[in-house]
Order: structure tokens, then C-alpha cells, then sequence
């Protein structure tokens, strides 16, 4: 699938070609959801660029992922096949693929980038299980 054609598994609008702590992803203008390769992925991880207030910071920390089982897996947005839902250390689930990227809803990029700055056994962890 090109790049230019890749829609939202949410609201299937078109995604925008944009970029995140210079990496590039594709964002949603409807809903704010990133497509982030796995190659985007790990350099989000690795960065850090993007400064977080620590309201921000809280914000992340406080979050509680929805159950797992909730909703019907997304469709990879590179092959088409299901994608895994990843609980990320009670905090997030994230839609992913591994060795293809994952889909974050809003404010999940941000999420897992404020974990990935707790210590480098977390960053560690989430690039393994986030298959970066």
C-alpha cells in the first residue's frame, strides 16, 4: 500500500503525511491518530526532542488502557492482517504489527514516548515488544 493512500482504521479519512520528533508518520485530521512505522517507531522512542511539561508527564503516567478485549483488532495499515493489542505496562494499548508499525490513538504517541523516558529498561522493553 503507498503512502499516499493509506486511510484511518477509525473514521477511514485519508492520513497526512507529517513527522513526530523527526520521524515520519501518518496522522489522522479527524480523530489525531498516528500510523508510526516500526522504523518511526524506535526513533520516537529513542528521541528526546519533544519536551513534556509534568502535567504532561502525569498525564501519561495516569493514563489506564481500555480492556483489550473491548474492540475487534485493526487491520494493519502495511499488510492487512490483524494487528496485536498491546497492553503497555497498564497504561496504553496500542494496535501493532511487528515489524510493520503500530496505530496509536490520540494522545498514545505521547503516552508511550513519557514511559519510554522513565529508564532505559522501559525504552528497552518497548522497542522489544513494539517489534523496533
Amino acid at each position: 500500500m503507498s503512502d499516499s493512500s493509506l486511510v484511518c482504521p477509525r473514521c477511514r479519512l485519508s492520513l497526512d503525511p507529517d513527522s513526530y520528533e523527526g520521524a515520519p508518520v501518518h496522522r489522522c485530521a479527524g480523530c489525531w491518530g498516528y500510523w508510526v512505522s516500526a522504523s518511526s517507531l524506535g526513533t520516537i522512542l529513542t528521541a528526546q526532542e519533544e519536551v513534556f511539561s509534568k502535567a504532561e508527564r502525569q498525564q501519561a503516567m495516569d493514563r489506564v488502557a481500555e480492556d483489550p478485549s473491548s474492540e475487534e483488532p485493526l487491520a494493519c495499515l502495511a499488510c492487512g492482517r490483524s494487528m496485536i493489542k498491546r497492553v503497555v505496562l497498564g497504561s496504553v494499548l496500542v494496535d501493532a504489527c511487528p515489524g510493520h508499525g503500530a496505530w496509536l490513538d490520540t494522545g498514545e504517541i505521547k503516552s508511550l514516548q513519557v514511559l519510554a523516558e522513565i529508564d532505559d529498561a522501559v525504552r528497552r522493553w518497548l522497542l522489544e515488544k513494539m517489534g523496533c
